[in-house]
């Protein structure tokens, strides 16, 4: 789950520095939505919204089917949220 929330942080952050705004209320996925509204369209963008969709997918899972992960999912969440990390980086420098 703290790789949903940093995430979701990341998300927040790049919001308020494109927009002044972050994304209100539980639905993680309405971050995705508003980082498209507020974020120039471009393939490492899009690219990014992807990472961020996928590492959403799984906190769903993980919270509502109470699905155990295992090494592999957790290493790939891992890389999921670097990429992000990585992209929310320089839009925020």
């Amino acid at each position: 789950m703290l790789i949903v929330r940093s995430a979701i942080a990341y998300a927040d952050a790049v919001c308020i520095r494109m927009g002044g705004v972050k994304s209100q209320g539980d639905d993680h996925a309405h971050s995705i939505v508003l980082l498209k509204e507020l974020v120039t369209d471009t393939s490492e963008s899009r690219k990014s919204f992807l990472q961020l969709e996928k590492i959403i997918s799984h906190k769903n899972i993980v919270s509502y089917s109470g699905e155990m992960y295992g090494r592999k999912d957790i290493d790939q969440m891992w890389k999921q949220l670097e990429r992000f990390r990585l992209w929310a980086e320089k839009l925020l420098n």
